[in-house]
């Protein structure tokens, strides 16, 4: 945590130091969404790219309904999302992405 100073002195609750995951990016990737904890604590991955997913083309919209979502489910810590779309990425792959996502949210 960057801020929650409280939390920091006399002794460490928090740290600082960013959980960092470094990953090769593929032909078939869509996006990245970086999130804050406050998202996870309330939102797994699935739901998170899920999210994104279906608003492929409108990553500020894909982040406001990331953040949207993670109030709703009442997130109590800050609340972030960056969506980046790769400009490689063709029509078919979204159809076909958005298609699974759907389905695994009907299950």
């Amino acid at each position: 945590s960057i801020g929650d100073r409280q939390l920091k002195r006399p002794t460490a609750v928090l740290s600082a130091a960013p959980e960092v995951r470094v990953l090769p990016l593929e032909d078939d990737d869509l996006l990245a969404v970086v999130v804050c904890d406050g998202v996870t604590d309330v939102l797994g991955d699935d739901a998170i790219v899920t999210l994104a997913v279906e608003n492929f083309g409108k990553p500020e919209e894909s982040a406001r309904r990331i953040v949207r979502e993670a109030f709703a489910k009442s997130a109590a810590d800050n609340v972030t999302a960056v969506v980046v779309e790769f400009p490689w990425v063709d029509a078919a792959k979204v159809s076909a992405v958005r298609a699974r996502a759907r389905s695994a949210i009907a299950e």
